[in-house]
C-alpha cells in the first residue's frame, strides 16, 4: 500500500440535504477527523447506504468534494438508484459505513488556498459534480444558469477573490479561489 493509510469506520452524517433548485441533488457531510485532514483531490470513498441489509449489497463510491473544515468533508450525490434513494432519506446524526481515502490522488501545486464551504447555496457548483447532463437538459440552459449562479454569489453573503468559469464542449468547471 506504499505508506497509505485507509480506515473503514461508521461516520456520523452531520448534513444531509437537497440542493435547491436541483432536481435530486443532495449534499452529505461526513464527520470524520482522518478523511477530511489527509485526502486529495482526485480521491474518494466507498459509503454502505444500507448497513447490514442486502439492497444494495455493496458499497458505492463517492468523489470527495470538498473538506469542510478539519473534522468533516462532503460529498456531492444525485439520487439515482437503490443506493442514492436509500442515502437521501439519511437523517443528521445518524452514521454509515465509510472506507477511505482511496485511489491515486495528485497535487494541485497551490498552496495557501483553502477550499471555502458553507454556502447557503452551493448549487451553482453543480456543474463539476459529474460527466453525464441532467436528463432532458440541452447543456446550454444549464451553463447559462450556473454562470448566473456564480455572478449572483457577488452579490450574497460571499464574496470571492477571484472566480473563473471555463466552458469547454458541455463541460463547466467553476474555480472559486479566497472569499
Amino acid at each position: 500500500m506504499h505508506g497509505k493509510r485507509i480506515i473503514s469506520e461508521k461516520c456520523e452524517i452531520t448534513v444531509n440535504r437537497k440542493i435547491k433548485d436541483t432536481e435530486g441533488t443532495y449534499i452529505l457531510r461526513i464527520k470524520n477527523r482522518f478523511i477530511a485532514s489527509n485526502y486529495k483531490p482526485g480521491q474518494f470513498v466507498m459509503i454502505k447506504a444500507n448497513e447490514g441489509g442486502l439492497n444494495p449489497l455493496l458499497s458505492r463510491p463517492f468523489s470527495i468534494f470538498n473538506r469542510f473544515n478539519d473534522s468533516e468533508f462532503e460529498v456531492l450525490y444525485r439520487v439515482f438508484g437503490a443506493a442514492t434513494e436509500i442515502m437521501s432519506g439519511v437523517k443528521e446524526g445518524s452514521f454509515l459505513r465509510v472506507i477511505g481515502p482511496l485511489g491515486n490522488g495528485f497535487d494541485t501545486g497551490i498552496t495557501g488556498i483553502e477550499a471555502k464551504s458553507g454556502l447557503e447555496d452551493p448549487a451553482y457548483l453543480e456543474g463539476t459534480a459529474g460527466s453525464a447532463e441532467p436528463e432532458g437538459s440541452t447543456g446550454t440552459a444549464d451553463i447559462k444558469k450556473l454562470k448566473k449562479k456564480r455572478k449572483n454569489l457577488s452579490e450574497g453573503s460571499v464574496e470571492p477573490e477571484s472566480s473563473e468559469v471555463r466552458q469547454t464542449g458541455n463541460k463547466l468547471r467553476v474555480l472559486i479561489a479566497g472569499g
